[in-house]
């Protein structure tokens, strides 16, 4: 199965909220894509500031990406809001060039790891019950694997495993987090719509 669907799956997820005098909704549906790749913060910003963070993280770098900046975005925001004294826009662009170095940071590859086997697990528990994760009618499988996303399947199994030892050893050297970088970039570029050998559709 390649990165996209026989069929989108349309059932959505939603909720709703207010802080101070915000009122605020977000809905999200996982469409053609495999997996529910994106995650999404919708919460007042401050306790007390009436000012709300609303973002959504692309996980094309895989759940484990959207995932980890969902869950440390906030804090890294906060904190250069304070360094900077309130400026905003300049805040923000820190924050976004800092997750890209928190998960490029040796340290912290057993955290993405275990975010990475989390979504494995939830893969593959949503391939055994064949229906999606909020409901509805089971998903209809993909026609037979291209030789390119066979090629996809075998590096991301070499990347998973890897991930795997990492979890185990609690860190990478630099010659290792290097390697492992080098198959991710390639497996998202196998997996890209219009790849050599790859399916095609469109992105969630």
């Amino acid at each position: 199965m390649g990165a996209y669907l026989a069929k989108p799956i349309t059932s959505k997820e939603s909720e709703d909220g207010s802080f101070s005098q915000v009122q605020y909704g977000s809905s999200a549906m996982q469409g053609w894509r495999v997996n529910m790749e994106d995650e999404h913060i919708s919460k007042e910003f401050c306790p007390g500031s009436g000012m709300g963070l609303f973002a959504v993280f692309d996980g094309h770098g895989g759940k484990e990406s959207s995932t980890f900046c969902k869950k440390h975005f906030q804090q890294q925001l906060q904190a250069r809001v304070e360094a900077n004294k309130g400026d905003i826009a300049v805040s923000l662009r820190q924050a976004f060039h800092q997750m890209d170095t928190m998960m490029r940071d040796p340290s912290r590859t057993a955290e993405i790891a275990s975010m990475s086997h989390a979504a494995a697990k939830e893969s593959a528990a949503k391939e055994v019950s064949g229906s999606p994760k909020a409901g509805g009618s089971p998903v209809k499988p993909a026609p037979a694997p291209t030789v390119g996303e066979k090629a996809a399947s075998m590096v991301k199994a070499s990347v998973n495993s890897a991930l795997d030892e990492a979890r185990k050893k609690g860190k990478l050297t630099q010659k290792e987090a290097m390697e492992l970088m080098i198959k991710m970039m390639a497996v998202q570029r196998m997996e890209k719509p219009g790849a050599k050998g790859g399916g095609e559709g469109a992105d969630d």
